[in-house]
């Protein structure tokens, strides 16, 4: 099609694992790229959590390291949709969870921790992620689990190390998880942070405003 819909990539898309093996015996490149977000089947596949067609592929010879348009990795795309077996697989097969999202500097563990997968986001602690790492905005993951109200994931984080974005030398977006809690009306989120010993009185920017 004119936006590069492939059949290989319409199977990956529904998750037609036997498909696409076919469609490869019979020459098709499962390396194609939809031109509008330079999804390959591989990163489709991965966006939607389907591990069977992500095991076929990659026993196929799809490419870990392919990235969208927007510089997604096929961990970052699994991370979000929160399937652990996709992303054990991809590192299995080769994958650096530690690279994320390029355009926004978001690891594949800040985006389980917003979506609040904490299986996905113990997984990648794990394998060595940085708890504190913050995105191009200075935002940890902590801050999105806070803001979004996942206690567990707000638990994980706090029991492997997370400090609070005053005190993070990487945090520089102004917001404490506290007031993303506060804010978004999170009082069990809020509760763990202040017994943790977040400062209570901590303004919401660092910058004085």
């Amino acid at each position: 099609s004119s936006d590069g819909l492939s059949p290989a990539y319409t199977a990956a898309k529904e998750g037609h694992s036997e498909v696409l093996v076919l469609l490869a015996e019979h020459g098709a490149s499962i390396h194609s790229r939809r031109r509008s977000t330079g999804a390959t089947p591989l990163l489709t596949a991965c966006r939607n959590g389907q591990v069977h067609t992500v095991k076929a592929l990659l026993g196929i010879g799809a490419d870990v390291t392919v990235t969208t348009a927007d510089g997604a990795t096929a961990v970052y795309l699994a991370s979000q949709r929160g399937s652990l077996p996709v992303v054990q697989l991809l590192v299995q097969h080769g994958a650096d969870p530690h690279k994320g999202r390029s355009s926004s500097g978001g690891s594949p563990l800040a985006v389980a921790c917003h979506f609040g997968h904490v299986h996905v986001a113990s997984y990648l602690i794990e394998q060595g992620l940085d708890v504190n790492q913050a995105n191009s905005a200075g935002t940890p993951p902590l801050v999105f689990a806070a803001q979004a109200g996942h206690l567990d994931v707000v638990q994980l984080l706090l029991k492997h190390g997370a400090v609070f974005a005053s005190e993070s030398r990487q945090g520089s977006s102004g917001i404490t998880p506290l007031f993303a809690a506060c804010q978004e009306g999170h009082s069990s989120v809020a509760q763990e942070l202040l017994v943790h010993g977040h400062p209570v009185d901590v303004a919401e920017a660092q910058h004085g405003f």
